[in-house]
């Protein structure tokens, strides 16, 4: 698959993700990592997942790597610095969040802090 195709592939797990279609959605991003792991994608999403499910470690893991990729999303900015809060590391966790200016949920996290 080109890079395109990834992108589109992406979105479709990105939709199924907002759909709350969750097992779907980690297969695609599951998908996405064996297909090509310098991609940010695939990692941020099982780091949401992981998240989502409670698992700091695996969520750590997953949006570091998304980090490390180079890409600025916000959103892997943000829910890096929720995994980092909720694990007690309140500093690194607050310099992730202010990496998402534009986010909602950082502010608020920021917020509460």
């Amino acid at each position: 698959m080109d890079r395109d195709a990834l992108r589109d592939y992406a979105a479709s797990g990105g939709r199924l993700w907002q759909q709350g279609r969750r097992k779907e959605a980690v297969k695609v991003f599951r998908n996405l990592v064996a297909l090509d792991e310098t991609l940010h994608y695939g990692h941020a999403g099982l780091g949401a997942a992981a998240l989502e499910r409670g698992d700091l470690v695996e969520a750590e893991g997953y949006l570091r790597r998304a980090a490390a990729c180079g890409v600025a999303d916000e959103m892997v900015f943000v829910n890096l610095g929720e995994v980092l809060v909720r694990s007690g590391r309140v500093d690194e966790g607050r310099e992730m969040l202010e990496k998402a200016p534009g986010s909602v949920r950082a502010k608020g996290i920021l917020e509460a802090l």
